[in-house]
């Protein structure tokens, strides 16, 4: 029943992580919260940086014509070996050569001869003084390096003058240069927290749509109307919010509780009009898969509305594990249903009337559950049963019956042959693909009858919510069972 991934759409997507927004935004704020605290825990890390200037043949030999940054190149690779940096070491007094290893980089700028040599430390004085200390350490080290290498050749000359002047060299050549000594930084390169903030919160939002599209996959809860509707076959009447569930139309006064849903079941009232076809239906059963899906208060705002619209109708409770409707319409319980088909009173004892006002409007009859009886749900597969449908189906235009859910019992699997239509309600988030699957089979094992779904427990301001258009489709309304 759930689609492949292949038949998913956007909007199908879109329905998911919308159902599981807080999900989602639970996740993101998650992560940023996360990434707030590791930055506040962190040791702050500052950056400083010192260049120093190479000579086009550095490290190069004669035969090599000088390119653009090779010498830079060939400097950033020796400027911190480990002679250079013991030398470091010895001239900072606090920091070993393995400590220099791992917090200096040297790197060779593009296209010019230069390395820039970067230190990273607690402080912004530290950072600045070890970059220096650290390019200090190189210039020198190639200085005397070079100087060594030129002595040594000045002693092979046999030419005194030649010799001379290679000496006067290696006294002044200069293989590297400072180019310009690191400044303390203003701020730390680490922890970021803004910067960290945002990455955290576009991972926190990938990781909460990620979240949010697994569950929707895994949830097999009834959540798409739509594809409820097609993959059952039966035309969807309309939505019931979840605010209304448990609630009754009526008072003792017969004022109503909640008026701002009767458009929903207005709208119920003219889409089961056409369950089959131009020609009203004169007998409903109200049932579910299972309990508390919100059948008894479809049942009993469905019988309301319509009495409120002038026709006569009766309200019969034939829930008989479970019967609701009377105390929520304040009414005695007793006697009912079960005490007129035992042969205890008469018809005309167990029904009981509620007013409706309205211009139009009819009484509203209501006849109870009655008094609990040993094997009463056997009493509705009875002739008495069948001759009381009948009698009042004769006297009322509108005959509703709120029945027992027809998974878990076999009530109302002998009262489906009695009647006209059947309301199917289906709570979203809480019936599972499958159970609504099962109650179309259970329903397909009997005489056929028209059948449609009501979805309850709609939240307000969902795209499902039935404020925010006045009347039913017509060509929905008219949809084959």
């Amino acid at each position: 029943m759930e689609r492949s991934p292949e038949t998913r759409s956007l909007r199908d997507y879109l329905r998911a992580i919308r159902a599981r927004r807080w999900l989602v935004i639970g996740t993101t704020l998650a992560a940023i919260a996360a990434s707030i605290l590791y930055s506040v825990a962190r040791t702050p890390v500052y950056e400083a940086t010192a260049t120093i200037s190479v000579r086009p043949d550095f490290n190069q030999s004669q035969s090599q014509a000088p390119t653009q940054g090779a010498a830079g190149r060939e400097a950033a690779v020796v400027v911190t070996q480990p002679a250079v940096l013991v030398a470091a070491s010895r001239m900072l007094g606090d920091r070993t050569p393995q400590q220099l290893q791992s917090d200096v980089t040297a790197t060779a700028e593009q296209g010019v001869n230069a390395v820039s040599i970067k230190a990273k430390a607690d402080t912004a004085d530290d950072a600045a003084r070890i970059a220096n200390a650290v390019a200090a350490a190189a210039v020198r080290f190639w200085h005397d390096e070079y100087a060594r290498t030129i002595g040594l050749a000045a002693k092979n000359l046999s030419d005194p003058a030649q010799a001379r002047a290679y000496r006067s060299q290696a006294r002044i050549i200069q293989p590297m240069r400072l180019g310009s000594a690191a400044e303390p930084p203003s701020s730390p390169t680490s922890p970021s927290p803004l910067r960290d903030a945002g990455f955290a919160a576009l991972l926190g939002l990938l990781l909460g749509v990620a979240i949010a599209l697994v569950r929707d996959a895994l949830d097999q809860t009834v959540t798409d109307p739509d594809d409820l509707e097609s993959t059952l076959g039966f035309p969807l009447l309309g939505y019931v919010r979840s605010d209304i569930l448990g609630t009754a139309p009526v008072t003792q006064n017969g004022t109503i509780d909640v008026a701002e849903h009767l458009d929903s079941f207005r709208i119920l009232r003219a889409n089961s009009q056409f369950l089959e076809g131009d020609r009203p239906l004169a007998t409903l059963a109200v049932t579910s898969p299972l309990p508390d899906e919100g059948k008894s208060t479809v049942a009993s705002w469905y019988a309301y509305v319509n009495a409120l619209g002038g026709k006569r109708t009766i309200l019969i409770e034939c829930d008989l594990h479970r019967p609701v409707v009377a105390g929520g319409l304040d009414l005695d319980p007793s006697p009912g249903l079960t005490d007129y088909l035992t042969g205890g009173v008469e018809a005309s004892d167990v029904r009981r009337s509620v007013m409706v006002e309205g211009p139009t409007a009819q009484p509203l009859t209501v006849v109870p559950a009655g008094t609990p009886t040993p094997g009463s749900a056997e009493l509705l597969a009875t002739t008495g049963f069948e001759r009381f449908l009948d009698e009042v189906a004769r006297e009322y235009e509108l005959v509703v019956l709120d029945c027992a859910p027809l998974l878990p019992v076999g009530d109302t699997l002998s009262i489906v042959p009695r009647v006209e239509g059947v309301i199917l309600c289906v709570r979203l988030g809480q019936t599972t693909r499958d159970q609504a699957v099962a109650a179309k089979d259970a329903l397909r094992r009997l005489p056929e009858r028209p059948v449609g779904l009501v979805l309850t427990d709609s939240k307000p301001g969902s795209e499902y919510d039935y404020s925010g258009y006045d009347t039913p489709r017509r060509e929905e309304a008219e949809a084959p069972a």
